[in-house]
């Protein structure tokens, strides 16, 4: 059915459009043949053109016969082709790559309507990095709309959303939990990396189950040319990526990743305990990737990922007692504790490219997708006591997690140079375990605690059309429809996505875009360091799913080098979820539902960025200006409140300066307002009539989040040498993490203290605030050598 509908469709564009001929394929890399992703296919005779999808796939139709083609990549050099097109023509296109160019943006040449915001991994690596250690998700933390939570968290908060509302995408398959290191670090490994964008407005419609953002990361798909390899050392990891040929038409890309903490601190841990304790934390993450092309028509691709953080103690103590007359000793009393975390991700991806014809190309992909986590504590005993032994021992553990079984398809129909239609959808098995507290005894009582799984299941089909409407107006229309069925309920949505570009002047772009989006999973959590004990759920049949409205509105120019863009939005937020007073994770003898409130936000404000590329210098300068609330019935008397990360002021500066070839110097210095926190404003004395206690505190607080946090800010710095060697080249990289050792705020705490009163004689309690800061200033290095 699927072929014979396809087989019409072709046919009738055929006649539709027969007058016209296509010149169709993939733009890839010189030296490697990785695809180049969003590469521009320009004619500049008759000023159109287009960009190369996901996959390195363009198509160009025109009905002249004399055809001039420019294809550009930003770091590859030009190539222009001028050739006579009588019939539909596959080319495959290589760039070569260029040394020290100037990146010129051209607004007129934008045949993207979709507001995508690229880090290439050369702008990735040269900011400034806390550890040594590169990282994709905190270079995003320095684009205006996107903030970070706490003090070195990787977890992005986007125009007034939460973490849990960023829909991270690795080779299309969804990431629940990007964090290594308790938030430290993200997951993903640059060297493994062929491309990130961020889409945080003018969602197209392709796009769907979350609120806030996009995070689309595609891997590489290895070097099918020769054989090659990078090796990175730092203080916090270690990584090793080598990919190339295994044949003519497959290729591989292999990445690993481990830090050796737990190798370095485990002998002092075991000298200071004479050998009875043991203890670590270590994080790995491993890539692969298969890419096979069976014909010029079709491609298929394997890719996996799978991570884990693992922590532990174990600690051993022994009380020994004289027997009678013996001289000896015996051990009466014998105990050994175990505690462990762990988490991690388990992803993988197949996928089948096929290009139908010279205007119509599908993917086809099965993906699986694991995130669980585990929180483990145990405790043995054994006593010796006239010669017999008794053992006792408990176990407790705690687990939470959520798996994704999903089947997706993709066209892409490329009629004319002036419309491309996507269209497709997706089937979603979601299996979520929210919480299941095990115990046991020595005596095998074994208790289960928590609630069981829950099994749903999401579908959605999309359609959305880009199109160009004139030399001065183009855009992109879409429509996402979802459904939820969970629990014996069904819910659906309809979600129209608009967005429009009119280019006012040559070097003047206005655009304006509307989106509605719906989200059937929450993210509860206790705090917003990204701990792996933050609980993925469904929406139920008491548990609404989350909805969101967006409006944004901006404008953007460019002269040379430099590029100016001011942005506006506001977005409206339904149904979200928060723990109810005093209710965590760990109050299992509830049902999660019954721990939860649910309210409204709202987030509104302007973002102002300034871009300079060039050969020497090149960096961007960011702020944003935004408000951040939230409502809840049940919390603060009803009263709207800040968000926890509500910040009226953030601003990024990045610059690298490149004096000479191989040399490169990097700054970064960020700012921003003060956290919302909730504090006690006032403390009275209160006396009780239990005589253990007669007089206890009662602490008076204004409202939720009534206070801020002192002011954010801090400078990284960091120098790179890269020079070439027998085999290869090597790069030393030097970088100091808060350079002025800025004491920022991590918690603040309300403290009592005793204070001699000299006028009374008398000690008396004095109620302080106390700030407790995390990093001081940090130096660290990176060695990496290409090979």
């Amino acid at each position: 059915m699927r072929i014979l509908f396809l087989g019409i469709l072709i046919a009738c564009c055929q006649q539709v459009y027969g007058q016209q001929q296509t010149v169709f394929g993939h733009v890839i890399d010189a030296a490697t043949s990785e695809v180049l992703i969003g590469a521009n296919v320009y004619n500049p005779i008759e000023n159109n053109g287009v960009a190369t999808n996901q996959y390195g796939f363009f198509s160009y139709s025109s009905t002249k016969k004399q055809i001039e083609l420019r294809v550009s990549y930003i770091g590859y050099r030009t190539k222009t082709f001028s050739f006579t097109l009588i019939s539909d023509t596959s080319l495959t296109i290589s760039l070569n790559r260029g040394d020290e160019l100037d990146e010129v943006v051209v607004l007129g040449e934008q045949m993207n309507n979709t507001r995508r915001l690229p880090l290439s991994t050369a702008q990735i690596k040269s900011v400034p990095r806390l550890g040594g250690e590169v990282d994709v998700l905190k270079a995003f933390h320095l684009l205006p709309g996107v903030q970070s939570g706490i003090e070195g968290s990787s977890g992005a908060f986007v125009r007034g959303g939460s973490p849990d509302q960023n829909l991270i995408l690795l080779d299309g398959v969804p990431v629940y939990n990007a964090s290594h290191l308790f938030g430290f670090i993200s997951v993903f490994n640059a060297e493994a990396i062929n491309n990130v964008h961020l889409v945080k407005d003018g969602f197209p419609a392709r796009y769907g189950g979350r609120l806030s953002s996009v995070i689309d990361i595609t891997l590489k798909e290895g070097n099918i040319e020769e054989p090659r390899g990078y090796v990175s050392l730092s203080p916090v990891a270690s990584s090793l990526t080598v990919d190339g040929p295994i044949n003519s038409k497959t290729s591989f890309l292999l990445s690993g990743r481990r830090t050796f903490i737990d190798l370095i601190a485990r002998p002092f841990i075991r000298a200071q305990s004479d050998g009875e304790d043991d203890g670590g934390y270590y994080f790995y993450d491993v890539n692969l990737k298969l890419n096979h092309r069976i014909s010029s028509k079709d491609r298929i691709y394997l890719s996996t990922y799978i991570g884990n953080d693992r922590g532990f103690t174990r600690s051993n103590s022994a009380d020994f007692a004289q027997s009678g007359f013996s001289t000896g000793f015996d051990v009466f009393k014998k105990t050994e504790s175990r505690y462990e975390l762990e988490w991690g991700n388990r992803t993988s991806a197949l996928r089948w490219n096929h290009i139908y014809g010279p205007r119509l190309f599908s993917n086809v992909t099965i993906t699986h997708s694991n995130y669980n986590y585990r929180v483990f504590e145990s405790l043995e005993e054994s006593k010796k006591q006239e010669g017999e032994i008794e053992l006792k021992g408990s176990e407790i553990s705690y687990a939470s997690g959520i798996e994704d079984l999903a089947l997706k398809i993709d066209y892409v129909f490329h009629p004319n140079t002036s419309h491309t239609f996507r269209f497709g959808g997706s089937a979603i098995s979601h299996d979520f375990e929210p919480g299941i507290l095990a115990y046991s005894t020595q005596a095998n009582q074994d208790t289960t605690l928590g609630d069981q799984q829950i099994r749903a299941f999401e579908y959605y089909i999309y359609g959305e059309d880009e199109f160009v409407l004139s030399s001065k107006l183009t855009g992109n229309l879409g429509l996402h429809l979802s459904a939820f069925a969970t629990q014996d309920e069904l819910y659906t949505s309809f979600e129209p996505r608009v967005t429009f570009s009119y280019s006012i002047q040559p070097n003047l772009l206005w655009r304006a875009s509307y989106a509605r989006m719906k989200q059937y999973i929450h993210l509860l959590t206790n705090s917003g360091v990204g701990l792996p004990t933050d609980l993925w759920v469904p929406s139920t049949n008491r548990v609404l799913p989350q909805a969101a409205t967006q409006y944004s509105m901006g404008v953007e120019t460019a002269l040379n080098s430099t590029e100016l863009s001011v942005d506006g939005f506001y977005k409206s937020m339904n149904n979200l979820i928060e723990y109810e007073e005093g209710a965590s994770y760990l109050s299992v003898e509830k049902n999660w539902q019954d721990k939860i409130v649910t309210g409204e936000g709202e987030a509104y404000g302007a973002e102002f960025l300034i871009k300079q590329s060039g050969s020497r210098w090149n960096g961007w300068v960011g702020y944003s200006l935004s408000w951040n609330n939230r409502r809840f019935n049940e919390l603060n008397d009803g009263e709207q409140f800040p968000y926890r990360y509500d910040r009226r002021h953030d601003v990024n500066i990045v610059y690298n300066y490149q004096p000479k070839k191989g040399v490169q110097y990097s700054a970064s210095w960020v700012y921003h307002s003060g956290n919302a926190i909730t504090l006690a404003s006032k403390q009275f004395a209160v006396k009780t009539e239990s005589e253990l206690n007669p007089v206890q505190r009662v602490s008076h607080f204004e409202g939720r989040n009534s206070f801020r946090m002192p002011a954010y800010h801090r400078l990284d710095i960091s120098a790179t040498w890269t020079r070439p060697i027998r085999f290869g080249l090597q790069s030393w990289t030097v970088s100091v993490y808060n350079t002025y050792n800025r004491k920022n705020p991590f918690y603040i705490e309300l403290e009592n203290r005793e204070v001699f009163n000299a006028q009374l004689n008398q000690f008396e309690n004095s109620p302080r605030y106390t700030q407790y800061s995390l990093f001081p200033i940090i130096p660290s290095f990176n060695y990496s050598l290409a090979f």
